[in-house]
């Protein structure tokens, strides 16, 4: 029985950095594909935005995502709506609290454009959730079948 448990560890730790690293990158990806969509003056800017967009992805994704997915592997919750619904509320929540703690003036005057960029920050974390989840599926066919 130890011996599954070890190996079971041992694939997990196999498994995690390249879903993590995968969940990082597609949604700062995607985030700044859509900044530049949107302001098309930002395309001059990527080199210096990427990387603080990678910073702030990687912060949700390792102080936030991995410990909830550690908890759901740990539950035996591991499931797409899971990873999807914990992608979308690291996105979400982190976001909502810092505009309400830097400026809560906003929230009332513009409470319609507030929720959107909440809703669409949320939306970003569901994609990494949803990517991680994805990644790690695709791995763990590779190592099973080693």
């Amino acid at each position: 029985m130890r011996e599954i448990n070890e190996m079971t560890v041992s694939i997990e730790k196999k498994l995690i950095f390249p879903a993590f690293a995968a969940s990082v990158v597609v949604p700062a990806t995607i985030y700044m594909v859509i900044v530049t969509i949107l302001d098309d003056g930002m395309r001059t800017w990527w080199s210096i935005i990427l990387p603080a967009v990678l910073l702030v992805a990687f912060g949700h994704a390792l102080l936030l995502g991995l410990p909830c997915v550690l908890l759901l592997l740990r539950g035996g919750r591991f499931r797409l709506w899971t990873l999807a619904l914990t992608g979308f509320l690291v996105g979400s929540i982190p976001s909502a609290i810092g505009v309400l703690l830097r400026n809560p003036q906003v929230v009332l005057s513009e409470p319609k454009d507030t929720l959107l960029a909440i809703l669409g920050l949320g939306l970003i974390g569901l994609l990494g959730g949803v990517t991680f989840f994805w990644v790690w599926n695709l791995q763990s066919g590779a190592v099973k079948s080693q």
